[in-house]
């Protein structure tokens, strides 16, 4: 039964309410990020540490030493990598300061290549923009008077307030990690809760799970990163370049942003390595060992660590990348793919969040046979022939067609009888149709289309009930059987009743497939199944309702159909396992006898 449309006022109202809700919610995450941040961090770093703290409460440490290992040991960690970063940068900056000559060197080079030799418009323009830049000579007879700050005038303030607040929030961010770990449960409880909806038992085991997983993927990540910092800061050490501490430590911040996060990190290190280096082999050699590494960790390594993935779009983690940058700055940058993935099984394991699963979630938004009829409806024809044969490549063609096109096609004759569709539209639909099914089924068939003399061929009577998407179904069935073990004739849709017993008296077939899709036909294709096995009592007959629940096998069991399937899979099968029966009266010389027709009641 089709829902009732919700009135025009409703719908403005809940779309007004919606990007209210959205602009307030923006809006509190970028006015509250003094707050939010350090919350975001400590749940991050929980999730992160809570495989370590699980570890250890294996082994039997009480859980309050197990945090307190746990957070011990990683502030150790980010206090050492704090300090070496530190360092590094400090020796880095003298280090520039030092080789200014030559990467002056190297930029006059450079210039001198772009600009090639002679009076080049290119080497005059990059010759005003050198003396407009880096000179600034007075005009005329202005005297400029130049005044030069002392470097010990400046304001303490700027340097105090700065660290002073990223202390405070590192220390509230660590207790609150303590906090979160030590009440884990109570926490879990609480959230339980909250998105529950009164399902205590399946919430709690989603929950369990999706937190699980989301620690997992988290500790592995953390693992992963770290590791390939580590492996890049060596190789980068194995070939002389300088501060490979500090480039393997960007390396492993950037990887935390999705996608991209690479091909950032790798900037630095090779611009560094070109300005210092008398030729190119340091830079190519930086770029190649960096971007090289992060087409084997991406495609292999990750993989197979992280098993099946958390199902997130790369659109998604993008967008996602684009807009908790510019709430938080380079934390929300960082901390984008984390929160994403956070938020998607929330909504997965959440009836009243389902709505971040379908923007987030890297599953097609609409199913198989709503997207076909959707590409039909618009007549776009080429990306409708796309997802057939993207759904082909995947699985079996029969399941396809019960999955995909026949959906669609239901969906196409309700709009039909809706009167959504009119009649011209109708025709085209059908065309489309037609054109793309005669196409998969080219490309599907395997065999060749003769069939040797003196093969006995089983006699199979296809009868579409009403229209001519009956007849398309037909056209899905008679693909899956081999054209040289069945000999199929197909009866016309404008055929009357009396017409298709002529052409079946004719045809004499040992099987008959009546083909009926929803919505409607039911009572013409139980009339027609009627008259079939008045005159053929002996013969097989198969009704598809293809696409239909609920169907009443006593109804066609009344009838004389002998299966009723709502699926093509499930009449390719039958058909497959009557066909011994049919080749055995190939094989004895019975004579079959054709009764009259008989005359039934009411008709």
């Amino acid at each position: 039964m089709t829902p009732a449309r919700r009135p025009d006022w409703q719908t403005a109202i809940l779309t007004l309410s919606s990007v209210v809700t959205a602009t307030i919610i923006f809006w509190v995450l970028y006015v509250g990020r003094v707050v939010l941040i350090p919350i975001a961090l400590a749940i991050f770093f929980t999730y992160v540490l809570a495989p370590v703290v699980s570890f250890l409460q294996k082994r039997h440490v009480p859980r309050a030493i197990a945090v307190i290992i746990t957070v011990a040991g990683s502030v150790a960690f980010f206090v050492l990598g704090s300090y070496i970063v530190t360092r590094e940068l400090g020796s880095l900056s003298q280090t520039i300061a030092n080789n200014s000559e030559q990467i002056k060197v190297k930029i006059d080079s450079i210039k001198a290549k772009l600009s090639g030799q002679g009076d080049a418009r290119i080497n005059k323009l990059l010759e005003d923009l050198d003396k407009k830049l880096l000179t600034s000579e007075p005009s005329g007879d202005a005297i400029v008077v130049e005044t030069r700050k002392s470097s010990w005038s400046v304001d303490p303030e700027k340097i105090v307030n700065p660290v002073a607040e990223n202390l405070a929030l590192a220390g509230f961010s660590f207790v609150l990690v303590i906090f979160m770990l030590l009440a884990k449960t109570d926490l879990a409880d609480r959230v339980l809760r909250l998105i529950g909806d009164g399902q205590v038992t399946t919430t709690t085991r989603a929950m369990a799970d999706a937190s699980k997983r989301i620690s997992k993927y988290l500790f592995r990540q953390l693992l992963i990163n770290v590791t390939f910092g580590v492996f890049i800061a060596t190789a980068l050490y194995c070939i002389g370049l300088e501060y490979s501490l500090l480039w393997g430590a960007i390396i492993t911040v950037m990887r935390y942003v999705p996608y991209i996060g690479t091909w950032i990190g790798v900037i630095p290190p090779t611009i560094f390595a070109f300005a210092i280096s008398p030729d190119w082999y340091l830079p190519l050699a930086t770029f190649g060992i960096i971007v090289g590494c992060e087409l084997i960790v991406n495609n292999f390594v990750e993989p197979k660590i992280y098993g099946a993935s958390l199902g997130v779009s790369e659109v998604a983690q993008l967008i996602s990348a684009a807009i908790w940058s510019f709430l938080w700055g380079p934390v929300g940058l960082i901390l984008s793919g984390p929160i994403t993935t956070c938020l998607l099984v929330l909504g997965r394991h959440s009836p009243r969040f389902r709505f971040l699963e379908i923007l987030l979630g890297d599953q097609p938004p609409l199913t198989p046979g709503l997207a076909l009829y959707q590409r039909l409806a618009s007549r776009d024809q080429d990306e409708a022939l796309r997802t057939l044969r993207s759904a082909m490549r995947k699985d079996d063609p029969a399941r396809v067609f019960d999955e995909a096109f026949v959906p669609a096609v239901i969906q196409v004759k309700t709009a039909q009888a809706e009167g959504i569709i009119d009649l011209d539209h109708d025709k085209q639909l059908v065309r489309i149709s037609e054109e793309i099914l005669d196409e998969i089924i080219e490309e599907q068939r395997k065999e060749p289309l003769t069939v040797s003399d003196g093969v006995q061929r089983i006699r199979l009577l296809a009868c579409p009930s009403q229209d001519d998407y009956d007849r398309l179904s037909i056209e899905m069935l008679v693909a899956q059987l081999p054209s040289t073990r069945w000999d199929v004739r197909v009866t016309a849709v404008s055929t009357l009743t009396s017409e298709v017993l002529a052409d079946a008296i004719d045809f004499d077939p040992q099987v008959i497939v009546i083909a009926s899709l929803p919505p409607g036909g039911r009572a013409h294709a139980r009339y027609l199944c009627k008259r079939l096995r008045a005159r053929f009592p002996d013969d097989h007959i198969l009704v598809g309702r293809w696409g239909s629940t609920g169907e009443d096998n006593a109804l066609w069991e009344q009838a004389g159909a002998n299966a009723v399937d709502t699926e093509i899979l499930e009449g390719v099968r039958h058909l497959n396992l009557w066909e011994p029966v049919f080749q055995a009266e190939h094989n004895s010389d019975v004579v079959r006898v054709l009764d009259p027709e008989p005359v039934v009641a009411g008709i």
